[in-house]
């Protein structure tokens, strides 16, 4: 598949944009070239990938010409620990506004990570830091997959429960390059907004957050327990109501809606 070449030296994010037809995982892609010297802003964008993951390792499913998979490569100089924690979320704004844009499509965000459309996921998001010998952050690489194309069939019965594509809520979906060209502007945007705009940034966070009020299943000291999303804290964390109605603040995790 020809790709047009997406770079732009005015970018913060996408200065420099290298595309394969197929990749084990953009991610995988995006750390060998930080080791190797690359800038930051450096994205990569593959057209199918063989061994795509979320969170926790999981599996991501990649199938080529169905999806846009694109990992960016990132230097934060000077910032903190909680700083950095925002990246995620941050970048799930980033990417709601990216496919607002392009389809008129009202994305809402599963905590903390998951981008949905009428409560199935349709983007994942897998930020992964690296850092240097003494104990700094050297960089960080953030990825996004979004689904294109994919109809029920392409999922399967079990995925096809819980996960969507753009192309079953719009008759005509964006190209891969032209989800990639919007979401390179959002996410420049987002690292000249980085930290500063902390306000901006959790306020639709917030908006957007698919789990405000609803009951959920989430592990607590061990055990899965049911309990009520509160709503999300200025440090991005979820505060949830325990079975006891006590209250705490979950910082990561799998969180699971109640049917």
């Amino acid at each position: 598949m020809s790709f047009p070449d997406l770079s732009d030296p005015d970018r913060l994010v996408g200065r420099q944009v290298l595309y394969y037809e197929t990749l084990n995982s953009t991610n995988t892609r995006c750390h060998e070239l930080a080791q190797a010297g690359a800038e930051s802003g450096t994205a990569v964008i593959a057209g199918g990938q063989s061994a795509g993951r979320g969170r926790r390792g999981r599996p991501f499913q990649s199938p080529a010409g169905k999806g846009l998979y694109l990992s960016v490569l990132l230097r934060p100089h000077d910032l903190s620990p909680d700083e950095l924690s925002r990246l995620t979320p941050w970048t799930a704004v980033a990417a709601c506004r990216a496919i607002e844009a392009l389809t008129g499509l009202s994305p809402t965000v599963k905590w903390v990570n998951d981008l949905l459309l009428e409560g199935k996921k349709f983007c994942g998001i897998l930020t992964e830091l690296s850092y240097a010998e003494a104990g700094a952050l050297d960089y960080a690489v953030v990825g996004i997959g979004v689904d294109l194309t994919q109809s029920p069939e392409d999922f399967g019965p079990e995925l096809s429960t819980i996960a969507t594509s753009l192309g079953q809520h719009m008759a005509s979906p964006p190209s891969p390059a032209q989800t990639a060209q919007a979401l390179l502007v959002q996410l420049d945007r987002m690292w000249r907004d980085f930290p500063a705009a902390q306000a901006e940034y959790l306020g639709e966070y917030r908006r957007r957050c698919a789990l405000a009020g609803r009951p959920i299943h989430f592990q607590y000291e061990g055990q899965l327990v049911r309990g009520v999303a509160l709503g999300v804290n200025p440090d991005f964390s979820l505060q949830v109501r325990l079975p006891d109605e006590r209250e705490t603040a979950l910082t990561a995790g799998e969180i699971s809606v109640c049917l």
